[in-house]
C-alpha cells in the first residue's frame, strides 16, 4: 500500500496551528508572571508601610529617604539620608517634597524590600515637615506639597492634595526608575503621566493608574496624615495648638478670652486665664478637651460660672 505524505499546504497549516498554540501559551505565561510580580510589589509596599508605622510610634516622625543612586551592594544602601530628621545629602525634590530610596536599613527591613517585584528600586517621596525627629508630636497640620491624581477616561481627576508620602513602583516597563544594581536611572518615559512619576523628575505631583486599566503600569502607595494616624492608632501624636485655635471669647474670663497651652489628644487643658471676678463659684479656671486630629472639642469641659 502506497503511503501518502503531507502536502506543503497541510504542513503549513500544522505549523501555523502549533505557532498559535505556542504564542498563546507564552502570553498566558507572561501574564501570570507579571501578576505574580505585581502581587510581590503590593506585599512589599504593605510591609514597608507597617515598618513605617513602627518607626512613627518610636520616633514621632517618619524617615527621610535613603539616597537612591547608591548600589545595593553598598553599606549605605537603604540608610536614611538625614541628621535629626532633616533630609540632607543627595536628596532632591520640589518644595517640601524630597526624593530617594525607601530607607530599609532605618526601617529594619531586608535589602530586597527596597525594590518592587520587577527588580526596580521603589521611589520614596515624603514631605520633609513630617520627618523632624526633634518634635515631641507629629506635625499638627495637613499641609503637604504632595498631590495625587488618577487617570480616568478622557483625562485625570484629583485624589488628594494632602499626601504625606508616596512610594512608587515604576511597573513592568521600569521607565524612569533605578535598577537595584545601578546608580543611573532607566530611560524616562515619553508618557506625560509616567514622566511625572519618574525618580528623576523631582516634582511634587504624581499620577496613579486607573482602576482595572492596563494602559499605565506605575503603582502608587500613598497616605495622608490622618490616614496614617488612624492606621496606627496614634491620635496622641497630634496636638491641639492653643496658640492658633485654642481661644474662646467669653466674658467669664478676666480678659474676656479664655486661652490654653498646647494639649495632646483627649487631654483636659486648664485655661491660662483665670475666671473673672464673680465667676469663681465652680472653678478657678476653665477647662477644655483636645479632640482628634488637633481639633479642640467645642466649648468647655468646666466653665467659669457665677
Amino acid at each position: 500500500m502506497k503511503k501518502k505524505a503531507f502536502t506543503l499546504l497541510e504542513l503549513s497549516l500544522v505549523i501555523l496551528i502549533i505557532s498559535i498554540l505556542v504564542v498563546g501559551s507564552m502570553s498566558a505565561s507572561i501574564s501570570t508572571i507579571n501578576k505574580a510580580k505585581y502581587k510581590t510589589t503590593h506585599e512589599r509596599l504593605d510591609a514597608i508601610y507597617k515598618a513605617m508605622g513602627n518607626y512613627l510610634i518610636t520616633n514621632k516622625a517618619l524617615p527621610c529617604p535613603a539616597i537612591i543612586t547608591v548600589l545595593d551592594t553598598d553599606a549605605l544602601y537603604g540608610l536614611e539620608g538625614a541628621t535629626a530628621g532633616i533630609c540632607i545629602g543627595s536628596l532632591t525634590g520640589s518644595g517640601n517634597a524630597v526624593y530617594g530610596l525607601v530607607p530599609i536599613q532605618s526601617l529594619g527591613l531586608p535589602a530586597e524590600m527596597a525594590r518592587d517585584g520587577f527588580g526596580t528600586k521603589f521611589t520614596y517621596v515624603i514631605n520633609k515637615n513630617f520627618t523632624d525627629l526633634t518634635n515631641t508630636v507629629f506635625v499638627g497640620t495637613d499641609a503637604s506639597d504632595i498631590d495625587i491624581t488618577q487617570l480616568v477616561s478622557g483625562g485625570s481627576q484629583p485624589i488628594t492634595t494632602e499626601a504625606v508620602f508616596v512610594i512608587i513602583s515604576h511597573g513592568q516597563n521600569k521607565l524612569g526608575g533605578y535598577n537595584s544594581n545601578s546608580a543611573t536611572a532607566n530611560t524616562a518615559s515619553s508618557d506625560a503621566s509616567e514622566l511625572e512619576n519618574s525618580a528623576i523628575a523631582t516634582n511634587d505631583d504624581f499620577v496613579a493608574k486607573s482602576i482595572n486599566s492596563e494602559d499605565f503600569d506605575d503603582v502608587l502607595f500613598y497616605k495622608t496624615r490622618n490616614q496614617i494616624i488612624i492606621d496606627f492608632d496614634a491620635l496622641e501624636l497630634i496636638q491641639c495648638d492653643g496658640a492658633t485655635d485654642g481661644d474662646i471669647v467669653d466674658a467669664s474670663c478676666d480678659t474676656g478670652t479664655c486661652s490654653w497651652a498646647n494639649a495632646k489628644y483627649n487631654q483636659i487643658a486648664i485655661s491660662t486665664t483665670s475666671c473673672a471676678t464673680g465667676y469663681l463659684t465652680t472653678v478657678a479656671k476653665g477647662t477644655r478637651r483636645c479632640g482628634a486630629f488637633g481639633v479642640w472639642d467645642t466649648g468647655f469641659v468646666n466653665a467659669c460660672t457665677n
